[in-house]
């Protein structure tokens, strides 16, 4: 077996897990639903995240959430709740390999609808005007 092939198999081996094994498992344990939870103390917002969400996938979070709400310090509170799974672009979804691959559950998708969901919380959190403007 090539080194392609194996990259494109489920992790687990190591563990004595096979795939029908890892299938069982994640019929019983992964949500069809999650949410994303955001909080904001003065200057800086946390944008909570289910799982553990890719470097690049954070900063286009962070990016759009300090563009919605002007506040300064965005940063992502990752595990927030419950763990999903790995959170991958699709791009990294689909080349395969590596732990973190064998471990997002979703598909390729899982990362655009993360990054979406995760932005509509944290962007909620506008600073709010006094009364007086």
């Amino acid at each position: 077996m090539g080194c392609e092939e194996e990259e494109k198999q489920t992790g687990g081996a190591e563990y004595g897990l096979s795939e029908s094994n890892i299938r069982e498992i994640l019929d019983q344990t992964c949500p069809e639903a999650t949410h994303s939870l955001s909080v904001r103390l003065g200057d800086l917002l946390i944008v909570g995240v289910p799982g553990e969400m890719a470097a690049q996938l954070g900063l286009s979070v962070k990016a759009q959430v300090r563009q919605a709400t002007g506040v300064r310090h965005v940063v992502i509170g990752g595990l927030a709740d419950e763990w999903i799974s790995y959170i991958l672009s699709a791009e990294e979804y689909t080349k395969g390999g590596g732990y973190e691959a064998s471990m997002s559950f979703y598909g390729p998708t899982l990362g655009k609808v993360m990054v979406e969901g995760a932005t509509r919380s944290g962007a909620r959190l506008r600073p709010v005007k006094s009364s007086g403007e």
